[in-house]
């Protein structure tokens, strides 16, 4: 800085700030300075002893302003800021601009001691915080930090202070905790830093019933939660509320947060949480038992009727299935009240048995449950004939069977006929006589849905029959014609014989009045002469005849003599009821008419005629040999093959 002096005035332009002691000025122009006394203060500068009219720059430091001086060469108000300097004693300095006079005053800088207070230093969660200080800069803006966010900002007054400024709401998510502010000047930078603690929550819940059935509405009542705060209620884990309440001034709330009691059994675990702190507390209610019962109509039934059920207990409209052994069987709904009536439930059709049958409410859970009783069904039938020959036609009724069912008959393993149970059980099965051997057998007609059986005992009236052959005798090659009568209508007739063992050999079918007349067995071409005992068994006659048979040599070769024999005797016809006895009313022999007569001699085949060469056999040749040269008792011998009965 390069000052002159002029006639004991100093002259040039002070750009900066001169400590006391370091200049001495001319004592004829002069100063006067009146304000505030610490940085960025505003002061007020006046000044006399300088030129009529003239311009005085004022200068603090790098604070300056320019008045004009009046007639008397004074000037006042000048206005100025001190600057940002370290408190001391600082110069203002006055000078003229036309008559180069310099002035000069003093100012002592004070330094800034900002003092804070907060509104409180322990908060409720929720509550309004704000600040009240002072020692900062006339006007000074200032900032509140919390943890370096900044939460609130303001203007101290004309002396540097301020009070309950900066009003800000202690987050609900702080409770519990202590955090650091901090509390700055704009301009100064001053600043003052400080931990303030905010009081936990100590939440409580208590709902309007421990202990209630599901279905029921329950409420809310708490306290402990943030001042004003919203709560939910959040049932288990869920993420989701079913419910909103919301605190008073002093976190408390009461008969809010109205929720249904979900079905269920066991705890239904309530939480009510505060929306902004996060603050819980728990509420388990424990969820009443329904306690249903069932009420039939009876606990006694014959199989397969129907009763009517009422319930009691369950939940209000719900729907309630209703089992029977298991199986469903209808649904019934609730009334506001839990209880239902009129359904209508059919009970198995096993007798002599228990039930069980029960219901279980859909969203009660409720399964009550009684064993019903079930009767037995006395079933019984009548025949139409209680004697008669298998496979006849037999008309079956019954009663006391389970409607609509189908009834079968049958003896033993033999299914005689079957029909179906009308509204009332009764029944009519168009069947026919078993096929067994001449005696009682039983006929049980069951029927197939209830298992119910009515049994009754009738007799199978023997089979007279008769057999015999049309011929008794021929060589291999020839097929034996059975004869026979009295049979079942349509049975089914086997042929074995001797020589084939339990083989059979033939078999053929009686007609519908039980008579046959069949030539399907022809003897075979290796069978050897002599006696071949044929066996005839009805398989539904329960009848089985022997008959003998007599095998002829083969025939010789063309070019040979035929020997010839004599026809045995022909038995009379096997007549005989299928166990063995001749009936009483059957003549003890058949007459003469009804049987194949004996073939004459004539009858029988002449042999062939002998090449040219020989002489014709002698006449004793056509009868029937000695005994001792076929080996067949004359009386015994076998009938020529095909023999033709007599007219």
């Amino acid at each position: 800085m390069t000052t002159t002096m002029r006639g004991g005035v100093l002259m040039g332009a002070v750009l900066s700030l001169f400590a006391f002691a370091s200049i001495a000025f001319a004592a004829a122009p002069s100063l006067s300075v009146s304000g505030g006394n610490t940085a960025y203060a505003p002061i007020t500068v006046g000044g006399s002893g300088f030129a009529a009219g003239e311009q005085v720059q004022v200068l603090l430091g790098l604070s300056n302003t320019t008045a004009t001086a009046n007639a008397q060469g004074a000037f006042s108000g000048a206005a100025l800021t001190i600057p940002n300097v370290p408190s001391g004693l600082y110069i203002v300095i006055g000078i003229g601009q036309t008559s180069g006079q310099v002035a000069f005053s003093y100012l002592y800088v004070q330094s800034l001691y900002p003092q804070v207070s907060p509104s409180s230093w322990y908060m409720a969660p929720g509550s309004m915080l704000s600040w009240s200080g002072s020692g900062f800069a006339p006007n000074e803006p200032i900032t509140v930090k919390r943890d370096g966010e900044t939460i609130a900002s303001f203007a101290a007054d004309a002396n540097g202070a301020f009070t309950n400024a900066g009003a800000s709401t202690v987050p609900f998510s702080l409770h519990g905790g202590t955090n650091a502010y901090v509390i700055k000047g704009g301009n100064t930078g001053a600043s003052m830093s400080m931990s303030l603690s905010v009081a936990d929550l100590y939440p409580y819940v208590s709902p309007s019933a421990w202990y209630i059935l599901p279905g029921n509405m329950v409420t809310f009542t708490g306290g402990g939660f943030g001042l004003n705060e919203p709560v939910s209620v959040y049932l288990g884990d869920d993420d989701e509320a079913v419910a909103h309440g919301i605190a008073d001034a002093s976190g408390s709330f009461m008969g809010q947060a109205q929720v249904t009691i979900p079905y269920g059994t066991g705890l239904a675990e309530y939480r009510v949480v505060g929306d902004l702190s996060e603050a819980a507390a728990e509420a388990p209610i424990t969820r009443a038992n329904f306690y249903s019962s069932l009420n039939p109509s009876s606990y006694y039934s014959a199989p397969g009727m129907q009763i009517t059920l009422a319930g009691s207990g369950f939940a209000p409209d719900e729907d309630v299935v209703v089992e029977v052994e298991g199986d469903e069987v209808g649904t019934a709904h609730t009334n506001a009240l839990g209880s239902f009536s009129g359904l209508m439930v059919k009970v198995p059709t096993t007798p002599n048995s228990l039930a069980t049958i029960s219901a279980t409410g859909e969203k009660s859970g409720s399964n009550p449950s009684f064993d019903m009783a079930i009767g037995a069904y006395y079933s019984w039938i009548n025949l139409s004939t209680w004697y008669e020959k298998g496979g006849m036609p037999l008309t079956i009724t019954g009663h006391n069977y389970l409607p609509g069912e189908e009834v079968v008959a049958k003896s033993g393993s033999q299914e005689l006929g079957s029909g179906t149970a009308d509204s009332m059980g009764d029944v009519t099965i168009a069947a026919r006589v078993p096929y067994a051997p001449s005696g009682p057998a039983q006929i049980v007609a069951t029927g197939e849905t209830s298992g119910a059986p009515g049994t009754a005992t009738m007799t199978v009236a023997p089979v007279y029959t008769d057999l015999q052959l049309a011929s008794y005798a021929g060589a291999p090659g020839t097929a034996v014609t059975f004869v026979g009568h009295g049979y079942v209508g349509g049975d089914t007739i086997a042929v074995t014989t001797d020589r084939s063992g339990s083989a059979i050999v033939a078999t053929f079918t009686a007609d519908s009045t039980g008579s046959f007349n069949n030539s399907s067995f022809v003897i075979p071409d290796d069978y050897a002469e002599g006696e071949l005992v044929l066996t005839v068994s009805g398989q539904n006659s329960y009848d089985t005849k022997t008959i003998t048979y007599y095998v002829t040599p083969a025939p010789a070769p063309a070019a040979a003599s035929l020997r010839s024999f004599s026809a045995p005797a022909p038995q009379e016809p096997v007549v005989e009821d299928n166990a063995g006895n001749a009936p009483e009313d059957v003549p003890a022999e058949t007459p003469a008419a009804e049987l194949p007569a004996a073939p004459a001699e004539a009858d029988v085949p002449a042999a062939p005629e002998e090449p040219a060469a020989d002489t014709e056999a002698p006449a004793d040749e056509t009868t029937a040999p000695a005994e001792e040269e076929t080996g067949v008792p004359a009386a015994e011998a076998p009938a020529t093959e095909n023999p033709v009965p007599q007219q």
